[in-house]
């Protein structure tokens, strides 16, 4: 599906921004509710220490070193939706769910953004770059990876329509809550959701510098993209990074 959408290449920018202001504000919301996490629940392998920056922040990092698309970005966010409803951790009866929290979303997000590449997309990243990107181990990557591909029965596919709704539900979510992106950019209310319809290009417009995709199977190099290989001293580093 995001193949399909190449042509719109100009507005990806908005729905990159979107996503990322909307999880934000989810894990905020989530983390002010009471939570007793089931130990013996599916979805406990994806709980962890929250990492040192913000949600926000790290949407905005594995877009830019995990050569997503701003379409594998709703899509991931579908794809955990379905887990949730499908393991019956929904209790809602929302048609747009994110239930990530600040100690889930590291893990969760990742392996549903990761999965959405590999679908998606005719070139991404190995398993091994994306745990540098992260800053999750690569074994622990691979079991997630594998967990959560078992939990949606594979299920993998996002129709359009689908998609549309979710891009237009991000939205009304984030005008709710802030007409800040959080950044200084002011989300345009007049023909917002137009362009969001039309935002998810491939990610091919505007690469990193530096950047060659893997095929699958094939390993990281440390010659391939310095930025993108190499976790920085800090996480803190990592949040100016994630913002440029």
């Amino acid at each position: 599906m995001c193949k399909a959408l190449d042509k719109d290449a100009d507005d990806q920018e908005y729905l990159v921004q979107v996503v990322a202001s909307a999880i934000e504000s989810a894990v905020e919301a989530n983390d002010k509710k009471p939570h007793q996490l089931d130990s013996t629940s599916f979805i406990a392998s994806f709980y962890g220490t929250p990492p040192p920056i913000s949600a926000h922040a790290y949407i905005k990092r594995i877009y830019k070193y995990g050569g997503l698309s701003p379409c594998n970005l709703v899509v991931a966010l579908v794809l955990i939706e379905r887990l949730y409803s499908i393991m019956g951790e929904n209790k809602t009866d929302k048609k747009v769910y994110i239930p990530l929290r600040s100690t889930s979303f590291q893990r969760m997000y990742l392996t549903a953004a990761m999965i959405s590449s590999k679908f998606e997309d005719g070139y991404y990243y190995s398993n091994a770059h994306w745990a540098e990107v992260a800053g999750i181990p690569l074994p622990e990557l691979n079991r997630l990876e594998l967990k959560f591909l078992f939990g949606i029965a594979f299920q993998v596919q996002v129709h359009r329509e689908t998609y549309d709704m979710w891009c237009r539900k991000l939205t009304e979510l984030v005008r709710t809550d802030s007409h800040d992106s959080g950044d200084g950019t002011q989300l345009r209310s007049q023909g917002m959701n137009r362009n969001l319809m039309r935002a998810a290009a491939k990610w091919s417009a505007s690469k990193p510098k530096g950047y060659r995709p893997w095929r699958a199977g094939e390993q990281p190099s440390s010659s391939q993209d310095p930025n993108s290989l190499q976790r920085e001293q800090s996480w803190e580093g990592s949040e100016a990074s994630a913002e440029d």
